[in-house]
Order: structure tokens, then C-alpha cells, then sequence
């Protein structure tokens, strides 16, 4: 039984990766989508709810399987007797890539085989990267991911952009903070005040440098946060836009594709329509030249016939007037 195994994070899956499975599918016996561990990654999902997805997706397909994998991928396979890896390919650059990682697993597991499957043209454009991105700024995501997750790819993406939010806003505000925490440290060390609970003493010039910096620092984390908000709806409008010309590409081939094959259509059954005549005007022909040589060969016959009959009455009249002579000499 051929075995395939479909490796990756599919954080989430997306409708590049079931184009993948579905014609894997169609050439394998089984084939094992395995969920990758990857820790390099901050992912959308949980590895569990990243199965789950999965799983949900590719029900309709009696010969898939799902699984999850921590270890070596050149080592995984060696758990699936005769197994291959396949992988999609969506450009030049993924094949540069992924050519590479097939030579390290053939080093790592001599036996194992990767098949390169080409990406459908409409999904060239797709990843799961792309997919969070895009669900980060509230793109329309019914063209990238699988109909069954989309709810649950929406749903996250709005707590998985507070979270990029918050990242970046750390990021922004931390030297602030320090400044702030350092006020903090300044009053609770200070000396207090005899008689005075609610009072302590500070250094007047160190405290208000302070302040400086702080205000001098908020133009420009205010400005920082401008920005980032101004990139954040340029990079929407250039992905919006991209996607719409990846979009139209993709519609504008697929019509050639189908004026294409309407006008192979339309040949073929124009071709078909032409063979059809000249088979009939064959046919009309043998039938009239059969006819022709029939009549012609009846008249010869006949015309030999005509003269065979006249050559025998020639003859019987020699034999008749020969015999005449022959009695008339004996007479």
C-alpha cells in the first residue's frame, strides 16, 4: 500500500494546503497529514487545536489521516513502511527551499522519496502566514481558508491581534515605563519628612530631569504609535490590493483557459463535422463509380455476348453454304 506523509504547521490550514491533500489523495492509498512542531513560530493555534482543524477539513477524504510529530521528520517517516513525503510547491523560491530540505532528509533516511506536487494557480498566493496577516486586519478570508474553520480562524485572529497589539505596545512604551518605575524608585527611597507621613524629600534636579525626558519622550511614542497605525493600513492596502491582482490574474487565466477550450471545442466538433461529410461523400462516390463499372462491364458483356452470338451464326452459315458445295461438287 503507497503511503504519503503531508508535513507541515498548518497554522491554520488554508485551501492551498487542502488542494494538496485532495490530489494526494487521489494518487495514494493513505496519506498522513502530520502537524509539525515548531518552536521558532508563534503560532494562531494550540498544536491540539491546529488536529482538531484538520481533521474537521479532511473528513470528507476516507484515506486521510491526521498526526503530530516533534522528532525529525526523515525520522517520522520511518514509522510509515514504504512511505514518500510530498510537498506543494507554490514558486521558484518554495522549490529552492524545499529541494534543499530533500537533500538533507535523503542524507538523514536514504530511502525516503519526495514527491513535488505544483500549487493550483488561484492558491500561488496562499500561505498560512499570509492568512494571519490578513485575519489581523480584517480581510475577507472566505478565498483562504477552508469553509469548515472559517468561523474559528476569524474568532482567534481577533484575540491573536490584541496580542500583536499588546507586543508592540510593550515594545513602544517600555522606556517610558523605566523612566516612570524609576520615579517610583525615587520616592520610595526618599528621605521622609519629620513630621510629615504623606511627605519625603527627593532630589529637586534629578526628578524633574526625569519628568523632561518623559515629556520629552512621549512626542515621540506618540508619533511611533502614528506610524505604526499608518504602516499597519498601508500594509492592508497594499495586501488587499495584491490579493485583488493576484485575484483577477488568476480569473483573467482561467476565462483564456476557458476560451481555450471552447475553441479546441468548437474545432473538434467542426473537424468532426468535416470527417463526417467526407466520409459521406466517400461513400456516395464508391456508390456511383461502383454503379458506373457495373454498367459499363453489363454493357461489355453484353456487347461480347452480341458478338459471340454473330460469330456463330457467321459460322453456322460457312458450315451450311460449305456443305452445300460439298454436295453440289458430288452431285
Amino acid at each position: 500500500m503507497s503511503t504519503a506523509i503531508y508535513p507541515g504547521s498548518f497554522d491554520p490550514i488554508t485551501l492551498g494546503h487542502l488542494n494538496i491533500i485532495r490530489r494526494a489523495s487521489k494518487i495514494f492509498d493513505k496519506v498522513v497529514v502530520c502537524v509539525m512542531v515548531n518552536s521558532s513560530k508563534t503560532p494562531m493555534f494550540t498544536l491540539d487545536e491546529r488536529v482538531e482543524l484538520i481533521k474537521r477539513v479532511v473528513k470528507r477524504f476516507p484515506n486521510v489521516e491526521v498526526d503530530t510529530s516533534s522528532i525529525l521528520l526523515a525520522e517520522y517517516v520511518k514509522r510509515h513502511k514504504n512511505a514518500v513525503l510530498v510537498k506543494g510547491l507554490r514558486a521558484v523560491s518554495d522549490f529552492e527551499s524545499e529541494f534543499q530540505m530533500a537533500i538533507i532528509n535523503k542524507k538523514l533516511n536514504p530511502k525516503l522519496e519526495t514527491v513535488f506536487l505544483t500549487s493550483s494557480e488561484k492558491y500561488t498566493y496562499i500561505s498560512s502566514s499570509v492568512v494571519k496577516e490578513m485575519a489581523k486586519y480584517g480581510a475577507d478570508l472566505r478565498e483562504l481558508v477552508p469553509a469548515e474553520i472559517l468561523k474559528d480562524v476569524i474568532e482567534r485572529s481577533e484575540s491573536y491581534k490584541r496580542y500583536i497589539i499588546y507586543q508592540e505596545a510593550y515594545v513602544m512604551e517600555n522606556s517610558i515605563l523605566d523612566m516612570i518605575e524609576m520615579l517610583y524608585t525615587m520616592v520610595s527611597e526618599a528621605w521622609g519628612v519629620p513630621l510629615g507621613n504623606d511627605k519625603c524629600i527627593i532630589e529637586r534636579d534629578k526628578f524633574m530631569n526625569i519628568l523632561d525626558e518623559i515629556k520629552a519622550q512621549l512626542p515621540v511614542e506618540v508619533a511611533e504609535a502614528k506610524r505604526l497605525v499608518t504602516a499597519r493600513d498601508e500594509f492592508i492596502g497594499s495586501a488587499k490590493r495584491e490579493a485583488e491582482s493576484i485575484r483577477k490574474s488568476a480569473e483573467e487565466r482561467a476565462r483564456e483557459l476557458t476560451d481555450e477550450q471552447e475553441i479546441v471545442k468548437a474545432a473538434t466538433l467542426r473537424s468532426n463535422e468535416l470527417i463526417a461529410n467526407a466520409e459521406g461523400r466517400t461513400r456516395e462516390l464508391y456508390r456511383v463509380a461502383n454503379g458506373y463499372v457495373d454498367d459499363a462491364l453489363r454493357r461489355t458483356e453484353e456487347a461480347i455476348t452480341a458478338a459471340l452470338s454473330e460469330v456463330r451464326n457467321s459460322r453456322n452459315e460457312f458450315r451450311s453454304a460449305a456443305a452445300s458445295s460439298q454436295r453440289s461438287a458430288l452431285d
